[in-house]
């Protein structure tokens, strides 16, 4: 058997024992891991009202507010806006919210669209937040169900990465109010 030749077996030898070692990794020391693991659950403590209905066509997302005014990190489950046809939708025909405070709208850039409230039932309240979570501007939204060409037009005066939007009234409930900052933390609790 020539140098080279050894090297070769060597080589094959090494190689089969680091497959060795990860399938004994992979089979016998994952069978400690939860009965049924699972990429991406939702933790235990993750926010959400458990009998919320979605909204067809939309995601969720939690989202974790800090007041700023000593009350601590406020946590929520919202519906989620997060492509540009789900964004276009928003609360258009929806006069309830079945579980979820308010619906989120996600952008991967700065923007500075406007909104209204052509075919929404219900007065609305917005805060659009820009990249690190802070308010750009807040307010309210009158009601616009018959989307007449009448209804008014909102802008957030400045550029936002996120948008909020509540029953009229509820951002402070959320914790959304001068000096507060806003993040999104990732998945909703299951529901029932």
């Amino acid at each position: 058997m020539t140098l080279p030749d050894r090297r070769l077996r060597w080589l094959l030898w090494v190689a089969l024992a680091l497959v060795g070692a990860g399938l004994w990794a992979f089979v016998i020391r994952g069978a400690d891991g939860p009965e049924d693991p699972s990429f991406g659950e939702a933790s235990s403590d993750a926010p959400g009202d458990p009998d919320r209905v979605p909204l067809p066509g939309f995601s969720e997302l939690a989202i974790s507010v800090d007041p700023g005014d000593g009350r601590g990190l406020l946590d929520w489950c919202l519906l989620a806006a997060l492509n540009a046809e789900q964004r276009s939708k928003g609360f258009i025909g929806v006069d309830q919210l079945d579980g979820y405070p308010g619906m989120l709208f996600v952008y991967a850039e700065d923007w500075q669209n406007s909104f209204h409230m052509r075919g929404v039932p219900i007065p609305l309240s917005i805060a659009w937040l820009d990249v690190d979570g802070q308010i750009v501007r807040t307010t309210d939204m009158e009601a616009c169900p018959e989307g007449g060409a009448d209804c008014p037009i909102y802008s957030a005066d400045g550029t936002y990465r996120m948008a909020v939007e509540v029953p009229k009234g509820g951002l402070e409930e959320l914790g959304i109010i001068p000096g507060s900052t806003t993040k999104i933390t990732g998945k909703c609790a299951a529901r029932a």
